[in-house]
């Protein structure tokens, strides 16, 4: 009997958690982001290996694997980089005035254009900030 009761609560249990699962759909805004329902946590526990969200460690994986395939596949031209000779007979002298003006120069460069990428994607695309959290 009481072999019946388990069966049965556990039953219960994977209703429950169908029916929230739906619940979390239901709310879901309409540019497709999952968000959970009202009153409901997120589904990130402090260690992802315990996640109990069904498909997340995968994506995360998938995102890794895909940042690793990006990055070796911009390095494969470095085994067959040919140096001059004339470069590897004397060591090379660095100017730190040329290294300064590049950080003063580009740094700035690059960081006014982060703020614009932001600034066209949040206000002029209307995208929410939702869209830029991982997993």
């Amino acid at each position: 009997m009481e072999e019946h009761v388990g069966g049965k609560h556990e039953e219960d249990e994977e209703k429950r958690h169908a029916q929230d699962q739906e619940a979390e759909l239901a709310h879901a805004d309409l540019e497709g982001i999952r968000r959970p329902a009202p009153g409901k946590l997120r589904c990130e526990p402090a260690d992802a290996r315990l996640s109990p969200c069904p498909g997340r460690n995968r994506s995360r994986g998938s995102q890794v694997l895909l940042n690793n395939l990006l990055y070796d596949v911009s390095e494969m031209g470095v085994p067959f980089d040919r140096v001059d000779e004339s470069a590897l007979s004397r060591p090379a002298q660095w100017s730190t005035a040329l290294i300064e003006r590049f950080m003063l120069v580009l740094g700035p460069v690059s960081s006014l254009f982060d703020f614009l990428t932001f600034f066209v994607l949040l206000r002029l695309l209307g995208v929410n900030a939702a869209l830029f959290q991982t997993g």
